[in-house]
């Protein structure tokens, strides 16, 4: 039995692949809404999606400005740094250039 369960794998491998992530997607969307509204045992009226939904999206707000304000006093010497050398790098270029041709 287990052999002909296996041929038919090997025989029908892209098919199967399809038919397993169509099962597993229309698994977890179904499941999720579930999971997301579910309240907590013994929550005395749980705010509503739209309050939750706010109050996440302002958490993540704070999180990122955080989190530049952490980087951008590091990042922006290193920047500038890179700048400065880049253009020097031309400009000695275009004057050795004009030096060596004139």
């Amino acid at each position: 039995m287990f052999n002909k369960v296996k041929s038919f794998v090997d025989q029908h491998k892209t098919g199967v692949k399809y038919i397993c992530t169509t099962a597993v997607v229309t698994g977890m969307t179904a499941l999720a809404p579930v999971v997301a509204f579910a309240e907590e045992p013994g929550a005395a009226g749980s705010p509503d999606v739209r309050t939750q939904l706010k109050s996440s999206a302002s958490s993540v707000a704070g999180d990122i400005m955080g989190t530049i304000t952490d980087v951008l006093p590091i990042v922006l010497p290193i920047m500038g740094a890179m700048l400065v050398v880049g253009i020097g790098i031309a400009v000695v270029k275009k004057v050795t250039k004009k030096s060596s041709s004139g």
